[in-house]
């Protein structure tokens, strides 16, 4: 029988998905998105949907760093259902047009999207795009959990990693930064 995922690591995926939706809720009060949600079609849902995946697992990359190869592709999996469950509330729907986030109803347990953007994953993990919200992800959850501890010199290093937050903010404008306003492009 394989170990349980920690309860830190379960508290850390909900935290980093409740900030990833309060930050889409954020953008939904404060921004006119009509004419951006009809340029949306299934494709940029697609990339949309494995942008919002690596910021969560930037969210969660301190704790990666620390469990085998076993546990993190289990937490991976883990995260993204966790996630899908967010992402697939209507208000957020038009974000993620055309994207799957139902589980597997042959096997009941993950989405076939989940395991695709896990395999796309291993396969592009290096690539600097993932490396900048990967690094987008570690300074939202710094700026979660470290707050006044995060130094200007660590900040002055996560925008040098290529962070997208804005400077000077709360990181709430996160998903703006990376679903409207990022050039990265994945074709995922």
């Amino acid at each position: 029988m394989s170990n349980p995922i920690s309860q830190e690591i379960i508290d850390a995926t909900t935290d980093g998905v409740k900030a990833i939706a309060m930050s889409l809720a954020t953008q939904e009060q404060l921004t006119e998105l009509s004419e951006f949600k009809k340029k949306l079609d299934k494709n940029t849902g697609r990339d949309n949907y494995c942008k919002t995946a690596l910021l969560l697992w930037g969210i969660l990359s301190f704790h990666l760093d620390e469990v085998d190869d076993s546990m993190f592709n289990r937490v991976l999996l883990m995260s993204l259902g966790v996630l899908n469950k967010i992402l697939s509330r209507n208000e957020f729907e038009p974000y993620f047009n055309g994207v799957d986030l139902s589980p597997n109803p042959e096997s009941g347990d993950h989405s076939n999207l989940s395991y695709e953007m896990h395999s796309w994953f291993n396969r592009n993990d290096s690539h600097p795009g993932v490396q900048a919200l990967i690094t987008t992800g570690k300074h939202l959850f710094s700026l979660l959990v470290l707050k006044d501890q995060l130094t200007e010199e660590r900040i002055k290093k996560l925008y040098e990693m290529g962070s997208l937050l804005q400077e000077n903010t709360n990181g709430m404008g996160v998903m703006k930064s990376i679903l409207m306003d990022s050039n990265i492009k994945f074709n995922f």
